[in-house]
């Protein structure tokens, strides 16, 4: 067995996790880049592969766990579109859905509620429309939840805004 073997890549994954796991992201992430690497590489698997998409998830977690969100966010994005647009999956597909729910999440990290929010009213939609998850499953309960928090942040923020502009102009005036 090699370096590029799939006995050889699990082992390195398992790896990942258990570093993961003991709070060492920062170990985790190049043996996590390199198996993403070696997965894209391999013509039996290549960059829209599960198991690749997997292990790139994996590569967005951690840099997301180490801060660097905005490095984690077109990683997210490019594979919610892979999946959006495969033959296996669509657009309506559960796992489809639940990428775009990582991209709003990355999003939401970076502060861009609006954003977040469209997104989540997208595949919240979706999912009550979807027959496999449907209006009372607990994944879309979760969305809708969370579509409501995002508004209601949505809506703080606005009266601050108000608020400090009608300080500023005030202050202004005097």
């Amino acid at each position: 067995m090699g370096p590029m073997h799939s006995e050889t890549l699990k082992s390195r994954l398992l790896v990942v996790q258990l570093l993961g796991g003991l709070g060492r992201p920062e170990e985790a992430l190049p043996i996590a880049e390199a198996v993403a690497a070696a997965k894209e590489a391999n013509p039996s698997l290549g960059p829209t592969h599960p198991e690749t998409l997997a292990v790139r998830y994996i590569v967005a977690y951690l840099l997301d766990r180490l801060g660097r969100t905005a490095e984690a966010l077109p990683i997210a994005k490019a594979i919610a579109k892979v999946l959006e647009t495969s033959s296996a999956h669509g657009p309506k597909h559960p796992e489809t859905l639940a990428g775009h729910q990582v991209v709003a999440r990355l999003l939401d990290r970076l502060g861009r509620t609006g954003e977040t929010l469209q997104i989540m009213q997208t595949v919240t939609t979706a999912m009550e429309a979807s027959p496999d998850l449907a209006p009372l499953h607990p994944q879309t309960l979760e969305s809708r939840n969370i579509v409501e928090q995002l508004r209601e942040r949505q809506r703080k923020e606005v009266e601050a805004t108000a608020i400090a502009d009608a300080d500023m102009s005030h202050d202004l005036r005097a």
